[in-house]
Parts: C-alpha cells; sequence; structure tokens
C-alpha cells in the first residue's frame, strides 16, 4: 500500500511518499507562512496517485488539508 506523510511544522513542509515500505521520495523545505505554495514546491513533478492515504500532522497548518490529520505526539 503507498501512503504520503505531511508535516507541517512552524517554519518547513516535510512530505514523504512510500511504496509499501520502500521511500520512493521524501523533502523538507522552508515554508515561510505560505504553506500552499511550499505543497506545490514539494510536489512539483512527483506524483501521488488519486486514493493514496495520507496524514498531516503539525499545529502550523495541518488544519489547511482536507486530509486525516493528528497532533504530532499520536
Amino acid at each position: 500500500m503507498n501512503s504520503l506523510g505531511i508535516n507541517v511544522g512552524s517554519s518547513s513542509l516535510k512530505m514523504v511518499y512510500l511504496e509499501g515500505d520502500r521511500l520512493s521520495w521524501s523533502v523538507v523545505l522552508p515554508h515561510e507562512g505560505d504553506f500552499l505554495a511550499a505543497v506545490r514546491k514539494a510536489l512539483g513533478g512527483r506524483q501521488a496517485p488519486v486514493g493514496t492515504p495520507a496524514l498531516v500532522t503539525g499545529n502550523e497548518g495541518r488544519g489547511l488539508f482536507a486530509l486525516n490529520n493528528t497532533i504530532e505526539p499520536l
């Protein structure tokens, strides 16, 4: 099963995409308060097929996504 993880921290956006147990790609970049631009830049030409399970963490922007989200300690 493939999965996408997104963490929106106070200063950076982190994304990781797994294909089964294998890391397909990951990226960390500063967002400077512009979460949408950081997500677009992080995805770039990368693909996550429609229907890929995803989880968002981080206090700064996890509520901005229409995805499952949780607080980091969990």
